[in-house]
């Protein structure tokens, strides 16, 4: 949850995204559980506000995409370079 969230930071202050979260999480394609209608859903909890503290804890290591292990052969695997893998996700 905390390295999705740093993926939106980034895309935050990378000049090939836009500005805000906001723009961000509603880009088309981009985040399921915004397209699908999820995110409206979610409380908070525990674990999500443990998430947002270890955003200023963890090491950013500038992903700006993600997508699940078990999706192989996709654009991300094809044309960008994985910087790190953790439990069920890749990040670019």
């Amino acid at each position: 949850m905390t390295f999705v969230m740093q993926v939106v930071l980034n895309r935050v202050e990378s000049p090939n995204f836009p500005n805000t979260v906001k723009e961000v999480i509603e880009q088309k394609g981009q985040f399921t559980t915004y397209q699908n209608g999820e995110f409206q859903k979610a409380q908070i909890t525990e674990n999500s506000q443990k998430a947002i503290e270890l955003l200023d804890v963890l090491e950013n290591r500038g992903a700006l995409y993600f997508n699940m292990v078990s999706q192989n052969n996709t654009w991300l695997d094809n044309n960008l370079s994985i910087i790190f893998v953790y439990k069920n996700h890749k990040f670019y």
